[in-house]
């Protein structure tokens, strides 16, 4: 712009701990005219992936850059609702229409289902209808950034339930609190990529069980744990001893058969309490036991509270 424009004076200057470039121009110039000349350097050689967030405002005097640039950093936000191939002004800001926040609860109900149900096919579909979703979202922005922060701390919670080795990563990232500080589109979609890929990734690794005869054992519980199983014949059908058998579950899955068998018939279940209005001692049935007394004992000692009160709290 120096170069280009040597009638003006122009200061730049950059922040590195806050990613922000100030650029400061000064001369006898009209605001369309600065304005036309700013878009035209600041956006003529970006790529699709690159969003950047330029403010553009006119001091008549020194005294007021600092009251400006306060304003122009609490307007970042507005990148998010009217794209990134214009300079911001407040006039174009004012112009925004700002309809009321609607959180799209529905969408947590079928990431929940899609979560519960082990479907990464589903949970990558919902999760785009998620970003589809606040793309066309008319609020005001900072509500959309809650959004992404809510939905993250949402998929925690849910993992806490379904999925701990996903819930333990999805912790120490802690992209909720990150969100927080997010202030473009891309950073959003980017922190709630990160969640959905660290469960996909996680759901991958819980599947990586390297022997042979414990993946035959467990894909067997998946599609017959509503059915009468025990240790002895699941061994006799795999043509191994139940000793060896146990021993295998305890190394690589590091429990034991009985252990597994009843969370896994848990888990289950709460997927169908949280999903389905069906009655309790049709899910007890529907998960392998077949006295419905039994399964609330086995479910509160599980969970600490009996499949009702779940059902409820969720």
């Amino acid at each position: 712009m120096k170069e280009s424009y040597p009638e003006l004076n122009v200061y730049p200057v950059t922040l590195e701990n806050t990613q922000e470039i100030f650029l400061l121009v000064q001369g006898e110039i009209s605001e369309e005219e600065l304005e036309r000349k700013l878009t035209r350097r600041l956006y003529q050689n970006l790529t699709e992936e690159e969003q950047p967030v330029w403010i553009f405002a006119i001091s008549d005097e020194l005294e007021e850059i600092q009251e400006n640039v306060q304003k122009m950093r609490k307007d970042y936000l507005y990148g998010i609702r009217m794209g990134y191939r214009e300079i911001l002004t407040e006039e174009k800001i004012r112009k925004v229409p700002v309809e009321d926040f609607q959180y799209p609860v529905h969408l947590e109900n079928r990431i929940q289902t899609a979560l519960c149900s082990e479907s990464s096919e589903k949970l990558k579909k919902e999760c785009e209808n998620f970003l589809k979703y606040t793309k066309e979202m008319k609020c005001s922005p900072k509500y959309i950034r809650k959004t992404y922060k809510k939905m993250l701390a949402f998929l925690e919670n849910v993992c806490h339930e379904v999925n701990q080795q996903a819930y333990k990563l999805l912790q120490n990232q802690d992209l909720e609190h990150l969100a927080s500080e997010k202030i473009t589109e891309g950073e959003l979609e980017a922190c709630f990529q990160k969640a959905v890929d660290t469960i996909l990734e996680s759901k991958d690794k819980k599947e990586d069980i390297r022997n042979y005869a414990i993946r035959r054992a467990i894909n067997f519980i998946r599609e017959h744990y509503s059915e009468n199983i025990s240790l002895d014949m699941l061994a006799e059908r795999l043509e191994i001893t139940p000793e060896y058998l146990s021993t295998l579950f305890n190394k690589e899955v590091g429990i034991n058969f009985s252990t597994f068998l009843k969370r896994f018939r848990i888990s289950q279940a709460k997927r169908l309490l949280k999903g389905t209005d069906e009655k309790i001692y049709s899910i007890a049935l529907q998960v392998g036991y077949n006295d419905p007394k039994y399964f609330n004992r086995v479910f509160k000692e599980e969970m600490g509270i009996s499949p009702g009160d779940y059902r409820q709290n969720n």
